[in-house]
């Protein structure tokens, strides 16, 4: 799993040195959730999930922030694909995250709850979720939540507390 993680960063490395700008991509592990960090802004997107020991946490939490080499940064994204056929029951998603990329839980099938803690739901792609995550799976956002539009509104079974 080192190594994994290595690989990550020197790939990581190796784009931004290439890049014209003075960004510098990075990544990172925090609680088995993979980032790709965005130096300049201080913001990180989930990009996977590392399961150690063979086993996989029922429940999967994308923060506000983490904390990698000593900074702050604000996770703002989810990639396309990120936790493609997880085995997550429950996923929370963090009011600082803007966007979830396609496919990003497509084949989670064992998803029963998703819970949306921001006023403004995240932008997501009609495939983010398997289709028949939205028949089978509860949505739970906050009160002031606007789903109306989106592809959020596809859930059948949504709670707004």
């Amino acid at each position: 799993m080192k190594t994994l993680h290595y690989l990550l960063i020197a790939s990581s490395l190796l784009l931004s040195s290439c890049a014209s700008e003075e960004l510098i991509l990075t990544g990172t592990t925090v609680e088995n959730v993979t980032y790709s960090l965005d130096n300049d802004r201080h913001t990180a997107q989930a990009t996977g999930y590392l399961v150690k020991g063979g086993s996989l946490s029922p429940v999967l939490s994308i923060p506000d922030a983490i904390e990698a080499v000593n900074l702050h940064y604000t996770v703002t994204s989810v990639a396309d694909a990120a936790f493609v056929y997880g085995n997550w029951e429950t996923v929370e998603i963090a009011a600082s995250v803007l966007s979830i990329g396609s496919r990003a839980f497509i084949g989670c099938d064992h998803l029963t709850l998703i819970v949306l803690q921001g006023d403004i739901a995240p932008t997501i792609a009609s495939d983010t979720f398997s289709p028949d995550t939205y028949l089978t799976a509860t949505l739970v956002v906050p009160r002031n939540c606007n789903l109306a539009s989106t592809p959020w509104a596809q859930f059948t079974s949504i709670i707004h507390l």
